[in-house]
């Protein structure tokens, strides 16, 4: 070896090989690569794993809003019925208000009125509302859009509001 007493200055193969993997593991964590090999299968018989996204509130913005109607991904023609009940929290009724509610379509484009909807019963706790938001026009072919629900009384420093995914299609 390179530190025998004959003075070798020659490497063996051992060290050569131990200096080899050091520089690759060196160069391999500055790259980020993985040192674990990887291999893809083109199965196509393995069925794949599907990923659907329905964009909900976050916790503090979904505290005291239930919705029991219409359901994420609702198939909608001319009008979307919303129906539910609020509890306090970021959801307080206004007067007779329970909540503010508009469809848009996938790009952010009103396709409905901004409507107040009226609070059923004001006794208790619990709000109960229910309303017809109708539609002024829909996609020529089947998409997505969104029933956007804010809150009657706004919270101070805060927007808070909720997405209800809805499938648009016309009749």
């Amino acid at each position: 070896m390179a530190d025998a007493p004959s003075g070798g200055g020659k490497w063996e193969t051992f060290e050569i090989v131990i200096v080899i993997i050091l520089i690759g593991g060196i160069l391999m964590k500055l790259t980020g690569a993985s040192v674990t090999s990887t291999t893809t299968s083109s199965d196509t018989t393995a069925p794949k794993p599907v990923v659907q996204t329905k964009p909900t509130p976050t916790p503090h913005e979904a505290c005291g809003l239930t919705t029991t109607s219409p359901a994420s991904l609702a198939k909608v023609a001319s009008s979307v019925t919303v129906a539910g009940t609020i509890t306090g929290c970021n959801w307080v009724p206004n007067d007779d208000i329970a909540l503010y509610a508009q469809v848009v379509d996938a790009y952010g484009k009103p396709i409905s009125e901004y409507t107040p909807i009226q609070a059923l019963s004001l006794q208790g706790a619990s709000v109960p509302f229910s309303t017809t938001v109708e539609l002024n026009s829909i996609p020529m072919t089947k998409s997505t859009g969104y029933l956007i629900l804010v809150p009657a009384t706004p919270t101070t420093g805060t927007s808070v509001s909720a997405r209800i995914p809805l499938t648009l299609s016309p009749e």
